[in-house]
């Protein structure tokens, strides 16, 4: 979107070019992910935060803004920005607030340890859009807390944006199984694969033993890995595309019990019109309605209640994936999103 603005764009890692799970950490695997973003018009890529010395001090003078994505990145990065090229604009994407992620944890563990990295990490996140000149949050309800914290910042809402496939997905008939998809060196997609595989699992195959429960990720942890042991359990780890299993699973569980901000799983769930049963911190901001487009519940019990209903009942099932699929389409979608782009970019 920022290339079809007329912009020319150079990708920088913070990380460097070896840095990351085996197929981002060779050449060949960064291959992939760099060709299907010159696809999209990146002209240049810089790895590690030597790199982006070296960049800004040889084409500083050129730059007019820079998207910085993540606390650690703006941590290190705005200063480099500040003193090579003053001049541009600093956005801060906070991709999701790490604090209220974090926070939540230490809540569910009752960790005072977590709780102070938490505040650690607030107070991380507010430095960042204090030095910056504008901060994006994912949804309305973060804009808000941000707001609430530092008054005099400039908060814009950028949502994840969720491409269409280009043909109608199919119905429920042929359709087995549920899913779950996440990189698991995100902590919550651990503890959600967990606590599901152990408090709702055993209560769905109690019903349908035939069921099948799929994990795709990147990165599984030893402790993911053993799940594939239980009746039933399949742990994909990386998949390349997803399209067959988002085609081909009966229902999509996002049964995290900890994490803010918007999830990018359920949100490519629904636009593939696969009907997902979620907790709320799973479907909280993208305005998403439980019975409408997605089904939502906290306990064990009511989980496995509605993923039974799922794999049961039809006309439920085409209402929730025609339902969820739309609202995507009308919020979340690229034609919707790059409105907020252009204004971010607008010279």
């Amino acid at each position: 979107m920022i290339a079809e603005l007329g912009w020319a764009v150079t990708f920088c890692a913070a990380n460097p070019a070896d840095w990351g799970p085996e197929f981002l950490a060779s050449a060949d695997g960064r291959a992939g992910y760099e060709d299907a973003l010159r696809v999209v018009g990146v002209t240049r890529f810089v790895y590690g935060i030597d790199g982006i010395r070296a960049f800004l001090i040889e084409s500083g003078g050129r730059m007019r803004y820079a998207f910085l994505s993540f606390p650690a990145v703006a941590r290190d990065v705005t200063p480099l920005i500040r003193s090579h090229c003053p001049w541009a604009r600093v956005i801060f994407d906070t991709v999701d607030l790490h604090f209220l992620r974090m926070r939540r944890e230490a809540e569910l563990r009752g960790d005072p340890r977590l709780a102070a990295e938490a505040e650690r990490m607030r107070q991380l996140e507010l430095a960042c859009m204090r030095s910056a000149d504008v901060t994006v949050a994912v949804s309305e309800a973060e804009r808000q807390l941000l707001l609430d914290l530092v008054p005099e910042a400039v908060v814009e809402t950028l949502p994840c944006v969720f491409q269409l496939p280009s043909s109608l997905p199919p119905g429920p008939c042929g359709r087995a199984g549920l899913l779950f998809v996440g990189g698991f060196w995100h902590a919550p997609n651990s503890d959600a694969v967990h606590w599901f595989a152990e408090h709702v699992w055993p209560r769905i195959r109690l019903q349908s033993p035939g069921v099948v429960f799929r994990i795709a990720g990147s990165d599984p942890t030893p402790e993911v890995l053993a799940l594939a042991r239980l009746p039933g359990i399949e742990v994909l780890g990386y998949v390349p595309d997803l399209t067959p299993h988002f085609d081909g699973a009966r229902v999509f569980v996002a049964p995290l019990r900890f994490g803010a901000g918007m999830k990018g799983k359920v949100g490519q769930s629904m636009v593939h019109g696969l009907p997902v049963v979620a907790t709320a911190i799973g479907a909280e901001g993208m305005s998403a309605v439980d019975g409408q487009h997605l089904l939502v519940a906290e306990s064990a019990e009511d989980f496995a209640e509605r993923v039974l209903s799922l794999l049961e009942d039809d006309k439920l099932w085409r209402r929730l994936q025609e339902r969820g699929r739309t609202l995507i389409e009308q919020t979340l979608s690229e034609a919707v999103v790059a409105a907020r782009v252009e204004t971010l970019f607008r010279v």
